[in-house]
C-alpha cells in the first residue's frame, strides 16, 4: 500500500519547526494564496519566493517585506 503522505494547512505568519529549523509562510501578493517561505535555523533567514507582486491589487492579500538574510526568487 502507497504512503498517503501527510499535510496540514498554515496561515501566514505561523511558525512551524521541523528537524531544529523554522519554518513560516508570508503573503507574496502574486495570486489568491501565493506564499513567500521563510526558513531560519537561528543564524540565517532564508526567503523564497516564486513571483511576487508589491502593489495591492485588492483582490490578493498584500505582499509582505519580511527581513531576511539571502533572498531567493
Amino acid at each position: 500500500m502507497q504512503d498517503q503522505g501527510y499535510f496540514e494547512g498554515i496561515s501566514y505568519g505561523e511558525n512551524r519547526l521541523i528537524n531544529g529549523v523554522e519554518v513560516s509562510f508570508f503573503p507574496a501578493g502574486h495570486i489568491i494564496g501565493s506564499a513567500q517561505i521563510r526558513i531560519s535555523d537561528g543564524k540565517q533567514v532564508w526567503l523564497i519566493s516564486g513571483d511576487y507582486k508589491t502593489s495591492d491589487d485588492g483582490l490578493t492579500v498584500p505582499y509582505e517585506a519580511v527581513e531576511c538574510s539571502h533572498f531567493v526568487t
